[in-house]
This record gives structure tokens, sequence and C-alpha cells, in this order.
């Protein structure tokens, strides 16, 4: 494990101690693009942890997240921070930028100060450096071995987790 998936592991640790709702967004038809979803996926559900494959609609889960009044809100999504393909990186939201950081509608920034406003709970980006968001082409070896190696370093991953992306979740009630 290199030292910056260490310490991001060690600070994500901390943050899914309490009630925590992971939101992957992100197009699985735009390659790494649909790291976000595949991590979603891999996350077992539990009394403290709920994972939703948001696609590319995250603001539909911003009514159940608002109800439920999680300690953190944790959006999994690619994010070109700089890194090599797969490096992940824990973003503090106020150091989002506007624009340009993702490849969706809704930026993560506005998501992300929506939020925490409406919540009063800690918002983070988990943000995985894809290798390309090419449309028509599948989750890249590298993302899918990142997402992976994350989730298992995390306890997150159920027992019979097969790893491949599941469906979006048709039980949000604000869809």
């Amino acid at each position: 494990m290199t030292a910056g998936r260490k310490s991001v592991t060690q600070r994500l640790r901390k943050i899914l101690a309490g009630k925590t709702f992971i939101l992957g967004i992100g197009n699985r038809l735009r390659e790494d693009d649909g790291v976000g979803p595949y991590f979603a996926s891999l996350c077992a559900r539990r009394n403290n942890l709920e994972a939703f494959d948001c696609g590319e609609a995250p603001e539909k889960y911003i009514g159940k997240a608002i109800r439920e009044n999680p300690d953190t809100v944790l959006l999994a999504d690619a994010v070109d921070f700089g890194g090599e393909p797969g490096d992940v990186s824990l973003l503090d939201v106020a150091a989002i930028r506007g624009k340009g950081i993702s490849t969706h509608d809704i930026s993560l920034k506005l998501l992300a100060d929506y939020l925490a406003k409406e919540t009063h709970t800690n918002v983070a980006v988990l943000a995985f450096q894809p290798a390309s968001t090419r449309l028509g082409r599948k989750l890249s070896q590298e993302l899918k071995q990142s997402a992976h190696k994350l989730a298992t370093d995390l306890n997150l991953s159920g027992p019979t987790q097969e790893g491949e992306p599941c469906e979006q979740q048709e039980d949000n009630p604000d869809r």
C-alpha cells in the first residue's frame, strides 16, 4: 500500500465510524467514470452504512440523505486530481472548484455544499483518478482493482460480493 493510499484509508476509517451514506457517482458507460457506482456496489449494507449507485443523478438522493441525517456523506467519483490512474484521494469540499472536476451535470462542489447545508453533516469526496472516460468502454482494470482494494482495506465488501456493478438503487422514494 502506498503512503498516499494508506493515509486515505486511515482517514476514511475515521469517517466511516459513524452513520455513513456513500453516493457512488458516475456513468458506467464512460470507462473509468463508472468507478463511483462500482465502488458503491462493492460496499455491503450495514447498520451504519448505506451505499447507493447514483449514476449521473446524485441529486436524486439528497432527500433521503436529509431525512436520514447521516454523520457523513461520502461522494465517490472519478476526479482528475493529477494523480496516476487508480490513485485515490480524499478531497476537502472547500478545495473543490465549481466546474471541470467531474464529468457530471451537477458539480461536486454544488452538491457537497448543498448536502452540508441541508444535513449539517460532514461531506467528503472520495476521488479516484481515472485513466480515461471515453464513451462505450468498460471500467479499466486499474480502477476496478483500486476500488476493490480500497473496499477490502476498509472491510466494506460483503462476503458474497462478485465485484460487478449493481443496478441503480430503485427503492428511493425521491426518484
